[in-house]
């Protein structure tokens, strides 16, 4: 009789438990979502890299371009006023990961680092192996020195060059004025003149220094800080290159990184002072300044919306990088994507 009583009183009880007698399936319990970083967008394949390949549709216009300051260099001064037509620019510089998908698609294209075997790098980034080497890039370029090896993968040369899954979001370097015209040609665009570089670096601004102004602001590109080329204070956060997206765009057209971080190669052909076109070996424009120059000039060269120098084609090194640009016209006919500039009323 007991026992009757406790067997029931058992069944009874187990029949209460959840799935006693049937089977049933675990409810997944849904993790809160968290946003990718653009990073983790890139590496997981997602459109997310989408944004560093936007273009900045520009109205043109009459711009100010050059200096009148004395300290000019290269044909900086003086100053003048020319009109540009409607374009659109990329608002950042060509990334680590826009070349790499280049090269993926385009895999009969072999990049001047890769044809040669080496490049040129800041000889302070470089590994202690190579900080002697006596070979640099030329008398004006004594800090960047041929190492064998470097490349777009490997910046900083073999030994000191992080994986290129970790620098996605760094500006391409190490690639040649050809390198740079296969790939915006390769993205149905080319690459920007000189006029066009500065119209969209000074961003409605008249002769000033800098996209922002004529005051230098910490934390609004990358530069050297501090005495060169002993120390680097980083007081900008980075010792060598930063990611595009590292600082603010720089001015009222969003623009990023037109100061600061790598020169840019322009399509605009550069002519030696009091020499003729016959007697001017072919140099390009670079614009834009780099991690290794200074707002006042103390190390390398002066940063600023105005400073040009000049390299052959076949010039790669560690601190050139580009953008691409396109005609209103080119880019309405190919249904390029854009941001509209703002209208100010």
């Amino acid at each position: 009789m007991h026992l009757t009583i406790l067997t029931l009183l058992l069944l009874s009880h187990l029949a209460g438990v959840r799935g006693f007698g049937k089977t049933y399936s675990k409810q997944k319990v849904k993790k809160p979502s968290v946003p990718m970083s653009p990073l983790e967008a890139v590496l997981a394949g997602k459109e997310g890299h989408f944004k560093y390949e936007i273009m900045q549709e520009l109205h043109g216009g009459y711009v100010t371009i050059g200096t009148d300051a004395l300290d000019g260099t290269n044909g900086e001064n003086p100053t003048k006023t020319i009109q540009a037509k409607p374009f659109l620019i990329d608002k950042y510089p060509v990334t680590v990961q826009a070349f790499r998908k280049f090269l993926q698609t385009k895999k009969k294209f072999v990049p001047r680092t890769q044809l040669v075997g080496y490049s040129h790098v800041f000889k302070y980034l470089a590994s202690s192996a190579y900080r002697k080497e006596r070979q640099y890039l030329d008398e004006n370029n004594k800090h960047m020195i041929k190492i064998t090896g470097a490349s777009w993968r490997m910046p900083e040369g073999p030994g000191e060059s992080k994986p290129v899954l970790e620098r996605l979001l760094e500006p391409v370097v190490h690639v040649s004025y050809h390198d740079a015209l296969a790939f915006c040609m390769w993205k149905k665009k080319r690459l920007p003149t000189e006029l066009e570089w500065e119209f969209a670096a000074r961003g409605k601004l008249i002769e000033k220094n800098f996209p922002w102004g004529d005051t230098y602001q910490q934390n609004r590109s990358n530069l050297w800080d501090g005495p060169y080329p002993k120390k680097n204070l980083l007081l900008d956060g980075y010792k060598g290159l930063a990611p595009v997206d590292a600082y603010p765009a720089q001015n009222k057209y969003d623009m990023y990184d037109m100061i600061g971080n790598v020169w840019e190669w322009t399509a605009s052909v550069y002519r030696e002072p009091g020499k003729t076109r016959e007697n001017s070996p072919l140099r390009y424009v670079i614009k834009g300044a780099s991690f290794v120059d200074s707002p006042t000039g103390h190390a390398n060269h002066i940063a600023r919306i105005s400073a040009r120098r000049s390299f052959n084609p076949n010039t790669t090194v560690h601190n050139l990088g580009f953008r691409c640009a396109l005609s209103k016209e080119a880019a309405d006919n190919l249904g390029v994507r854009r941001i509209p500039q703002k209208v100010e009323l």
